[in-house]
């Protein structure tokens, strides 16, 4: 991009927030996008983009899409530096209902059960251990990737205990 109004353009033609919701689970966000974070030098001009879905097709899409907004208006050098691979928790899985039985019975209560397409982590051991059994719990995050991100400490302390009640049953 040679000036700042194609670099103003570009950003401002980017998916920003919800780009699509999941059909099966009313509420839930299935792919997303947001402008992380913008670099400049003398030479050149880094803009980051952070996209998330439950899917890798619509992922695949999303990315070859802002590659060609930036190109329209310039860009040499696109590049996607990080494919974060897509995971949907098995809903019949074996795991996942022994740790709500586990939150049960150590906490009183079981779990409210969410999808989130950025659990990154999972998503990852899932590509590179086919059907593996993974649950994905953890404490509550207010104002997550935010400048005011923090944990609400007594959900953190109830995470360990029922980590280590699940462990010691699996064991």
């Amino acid at each position: 991009m040679s000036n700042a109004n194609d670099i103003i353009l570009a950003v401002s033609e980017l998916p920003i927030g919800m780009i699509a919701m999941r059909a099966d689970m009313p509420g839930t966000v299935m792919t997303s996008n947001n402008a992380g974070r913008i670099c400049t030098t003398e030479a050149e001009v880094t803009i980051s983009c952070h996209s998330r879905s439950f899917s890798n097709e619509e992922m695949r899409a999303l990315g070859q899409g802002i590659a060609a907004t930036f190109k329209k208006y310039g860009a040499v050098d696109v590049e996607l530096l990080m494919d974060t691979p897509a995971w949907v928790e098995r809903a019949d899985s074996p795991l996942v209902a022994l740790t709500c039985q586990t939150f049960n019975d150590v906490l009183g209560f079981t779990p409210k059960r969410v999808a989130m397409h950025f659990v990154l982590e999972a998503a990852y051991y899932v590509q590179k251990y086919p059907g593996v059994e993974i649950a994905s719990i953890g404490p509550l995050i207010i104002e997550p990737h935010s400048t005011s991100e923090r944990v609400n400490l007594d959900t953190a302390d109830n995470i360990w205990k029922v980590t280590l009640e699940l462990l010691k049953r699996l064991a």
